[in-house]
């Protein structure tokens, strides 16, 4: 059989057949498999038809036509750089973030320490003043010892006196102790924290949002190269491999697919040796 030219001759466009469908799958699979010339498939002459026949009708001579490859490249590009500048941001926000948190630790410390030291300050004040009345009412009492009655009624109005004009409440006390001298860096401190806080959840925000933007365009990235062949595509081309004829319009970017495309390639020219050897 080897010697029949017509057996040989199918082998061989047998053989090319099969070779394109699995270039065809390996592209299905992969899109990076191979490299396809940006211009691969384009009609420019079909395109200027469509923008003649629009013109006679009155619609835009500008039609919206989907992104190409080199726009999405490009859009991915500029998407790929505001994930770093944003990753960057984080990175310099962070420190900053940490350095804010310890400060107000640090100055709610302090802040609590003398709010404590006021409170304590505040109560003795009221005991000093109930103590004082209570001792001019044992003196009272001492000295009018058969008037109890009148000496209970002058130390409450004692008391009543030392107290007039000062709320004891505990709330008046809290609030009384709290104007400390830490509290204006203390609120500041705050202030810078919660800015730096809810700008670190912003620029998360936005670095998630750049993410999604950059797997869709991927995902484009992809359908578009899956669009611009088809299987008659990959069959030219291993009619070409076939006869050492490619011309670079489209070209093998795996391995695995350049292994295959020698095995096509020795084959092919074993066949093509068979034939003129039965040929002749």
């Amino acid at each position: 059989m080897l010697s029949s030219p017509v057996f040989l001759a199918l082998l061989y466009l047998g053989a090319a057949l099969v070779f394109s469908v699995a270039y065809y799958i390996a592209w299905q699979m992969n899109s990076d498999s191979f490299i396809v010339h940006q211009e691969m498939n384009l009609r420019p002459l079909a395109l200027w038809r469509r923008l003649r026949n629009q013109s006679r009708t009155g619609h835009p001579k500008t039609p919206q036509a989907k992104d190409t490859l080199e726009k999405v490249n490009e859009e991915y590009v500029k998407l790929e750089q505001q994930e770093q500048q944003q990753q960057q941001e984080l990175l310099e926000i962070e420190p900053k973030l940490k350095a804010a948190a310890e400060d107000v630790t640090r100055l709610a410390e302090l802040h609590n320490k003398e709010w404590a030291k006021k409170v304590q300050d505040l109560l003795q004040q009221q005991q000093a003043a109930i103590d004082a009345a209570i001792a001019n009412m044992k003196k009272d009492i001492q000295n009018n010892p058969n008037d109890i009655e009148g000496a209970d009624r002058r130390a409450t109005s004692a008391i009543r006196a030392a107290t007039e004009g000062q709320d004891w409440s505990p709330n008046a006390i809290f609030s009384k102790a709290g104007a400390t001298s830490h509290l204006a860096a203390l609120d500041n401190a705050l202030r810078v924290r919660d800015d730096l806080t809810s700008k670190q959840i912003e620029t998360n925000d936005k670095l998630r949002e750049t993410r999604v933007a950059l797997r869709t365009l991927l995902e484009t990235w992809d359908k578009e190269r899956l669009a611009r062949l088809t299987y008659f595509d990959f069959l030219y081309f291993s009619m070409g491999v076939a006869t050492s004829n490619t011309f670079g319009d489209i070209i093998p970017n795996d391995r695995v697919v350049r292994f295959v495309i020698v095995v096509q390639l020795l084959l092919s020219l074993t066949l093509v040796g068979l034939f003129i050897n039965a040929v002749s």
